[in-house]
């Protein structure tokens, strides 16, 4: 008898779905089958890894949320080439045959995203792969409308396993268009309010315990700890607020924090320790924290010349860093420098000084 397919409704449009699967293919040379034919919807996904560039949501910790962590699947199989998730109405180890894509995989996941059209269309998910390479291939999968045949452990024999990662395409190029941390933040069309579940709730999490201000595991809901910490960084940012809500300017300023400390912070500097020769990047935004804290009023060039020198050390003598310029570390950007500018950064007041708009501009230019 075919078995039936209760349908559900499923948006087309998400492309990265839950994540798992498994290392090693089950085998099935005892196994009967039914065989059945359906049009399907199919997406990829990819498992996170820390540290990559790019992140659909942002951030590891919100691809992970969103995702999961990419090792297993419901039925407790690692992630493998050739694993698929698709809803509950199709059973773990039913085999899928895409003839359109040289693809055949076997379900070993389920996932909340994951749900039958009301048209009777199915929905499947392929697993990408892992890190940048698997994103990117998830991406230029995108979403994909086949024929496929499903194969019900009953009665017949079923095709081997087939799906080779090379054969699709994993250009690193469409990872340009994803927004990083600070930027997912700032052009988010949403709000967080305490008491809400979400990805962003996730998103604010990470960039406050990147700040040091969340010090709890993180979740997507917006309760008595997210609030606290959220008031102690408003009230440090110099921005009144209760911190029971995730707003625009709150993001804004969160994201210009996480921007300018992350970047003083990262390997790039060279030991942490910014000197006359230096250029890049770090130096942009050691000239875009100076200027934003007045000390500086030349171009953002990355250059750092005798006169950005001059303009650390008079930063340096305000905060009893050095005395003279012949003091060890005079002029020269050190762990000690480096925590005096932030110091004076989260002391700086955004709303009485030019807004979290300019802020902001400031940093993503």
């Amino acid at each position: 008898m075919t078995q039936k397919y209760i349908p559900h409704f499923y948006p087309a449009t998400i492309v990265l779905a839950s994540l798992m699967l498994s290392i090693v293919s089950p085998v099935y040379a005892a196994e009967t089958w039914v065989k059945e034919e359906h049009s399907a919807i199919l997406t990829a996904y990819y498992s996170p890894e820390p540290n990559q560039e790019k992140y659909y949501l942002g951030s590891y910790a919100a691809d992970t949320i969103f995702n999961g962590q990419g090792i297993q699947g419901a039925d407790g199989t690692k992630v493998y080439p050739g694993m698929m998730a698709a809803s509950d109405e199709i059973p773990f180890g039913a085999r899928i045959e895409v003839p359109g894509l040289n693809i055949v995989g076997t379900v070993h996941d389920r996932g909340g995203r994951i749900e039958t059209g009301n048209d009777g269309v199915i929905r499947v998910d392929v697993w990408m792969g892992k890190g940048k390479e698997g994103l990117a291939r998830a991406l230029q999968f995108g979403v994909q409308k086949h024929a496929v045949t499903v194969y019900v452990p009953k009665t017949m024999e079923v095709p081997e396993e087939r799906l080779s990662l090379s054969t699709f395409p994993a250009p690193l190029s469409v990872l340009k268009t994803l927004p990083g941390e600070s930027q997912a933040l700032v052009r988010s069309e949403n709000n967080a309010q305490y008491g809400d579940t979400s990805i962003l709730v996730t998103s604010i999490q990470h960039a406050l315990e990147k700040l040091g201000y969340f010090d709890h595991p993180i979740t997507t809901y917006f309760g008595d700890v997210t609030k606290e910490s959220l008031t102690t960084f408003l009230r440090d940012a110099g921005i009144e607020g209760s911190g029971d809500s995730g707003d625009q300017a709150t993001r804004e300023t969160l994201a210009a924090h996480i921007e300018l400390t992350g970047t003083l912070e990262s390997p790039e500097l060279n030991d942490e320790t910014l000197l006359e020769g230096n250029d890049g990047h770090a130096v942009r935004i050691l000239q875009r924290l100076l200027k934003l804290l007045g000390y500086y009023n030349g171009d953002i060039d990355g250059e750092y010349d005798q006169e950005l020198m001059s303009i650390v050390y008079k930063f340096q003598q305000e905060k009893n860093i050095v005395t003279s310029p012949a003091d060890t570390g005079a002029g020269i950007v050190g762990p000690q420098t480096r925590r005096a500018l932030i110091t004076s950064w989260r002391e700086y007041r955004i709303t009485k000084r030019g807004g979290a708009d300019d802020v902001v501009a400031m940093l993503f230019e």
